[in-house]
């Protein structure tokens, strides 16, 4: 587990620690709910997707973490939640947030992090992918709730090349710093954006294959946006400047009646 984990993320870390679930409540403060006997620390991976007795987390602190990883070497598809008691804030380092799955199990898998606040302590990236190239149908990422503060750092959104995996982030972004979109391949796969008013500062670049999809006005917060990928609206306005760089870049509606308007500027620099 170490070496794949270390593979994944490309940095050092201090140790993984997995829940298990095995206290007697879901909160993740009970020592018992962990593989190490004690919560993970700054410089541990916390470890999420095995077959375990409970796959709903409580967050009742607001701890410090490595990175997180939903990690499933071949089990049935599971569901997990980690929702906060409160006004939790997870400060998250430089191994980002993860799901990777491998080899293909029996059914989709998905991770869901409901009113969670999230603070980066590195640049970092949030992701689904394969780890053997054996693709699962029908993957989901979802952050409900809750705000990301990139704290000066830069967050990478991606997906592999797997046609049905999504991301939905139902979250303002705050704070200075770049939004990146990556990956993606079309079909139903894609990246969902909105809730809230985002208010960072940074560029937001759009790198994305498949989908991205906005809701809302505001999703792309206050600096201008590098689009080489397509975008799918319903009832926006966005006042962002947008330079279009590819060919493929592109608005799209997704309900015959939806309506897109643009206070920003818009410039082709397509080659």
């Amino acid at each position: 587990m170490a070496a794949l984990l270390a593979g994944c993320v490309g940095v050092a870390y201090g140790q993984t620690d997995s829940w298990t679930g095995g206290g007697s409540d879901t909160n993740w403060t009970t020592n018992a709910n962990w593989g190490n006997g004690v919560p993970p620390t700054s410089s541990d991976y916390v470890v999420l997707g095995y077959v375990n007795p409970t796959n709903a987390i409580t967050l009742n602190t607001s701890p410090s973490v490595y990175g997180i990883a939903y990690q499933n070497s071949g089990g049935a598809g599971l569901s997990y939640a980690v929702t906060a008691s409160g006004s939790q804030t997870i400060s998250i380092g430089a191994a980002g947030l993860y799901m990777a799955v491998s080899p293909a199990p029996s059914g989709p898998h998905s991770l869901t992090i409901n009113n969670v606040n999230f603070t980066l302590a590195a640049s970092q990236t949030w992701t689904i992918y394969p780890t053997s190239g054996v693709f699962t149908p029908s993957n989901t990422l979802s952050i409900n709730g809750g705000t990301i503060n990139l704290n000066g750092n830069n967050l990478t959104l991606g997906l592999s090349s797997n046609a049905q995996d999504t991301i939905t982030i139902a979250a303002p972004i705050s704070g200075s710093g770049t939004v990146i979109y990556q990956g993606g391949a079309g079909g139903s796969n894609g990246i969902t954006i909105g809730g809230g008013t985002s208010t960072y500062t940074g560029t937001t670049t759009l790198n994305q294959i498949g989908n991205l999809v906005i809701i809302g006005d505001t999703p792309f917060g206050a600096s201008s946006v590098q689009d080489a990928g397509s975008i799918v609206f319903s009832n926006s306005t966005l006042s962002n400047d947008f330079t279009m760089t590819s060919s493929s870049s592109a608005f799209y509606y997704n309900t015959p009646a939806a309506t897109l308007t643009l206070n920003g500027t818009v410039t082709y620099s397509t080659s």
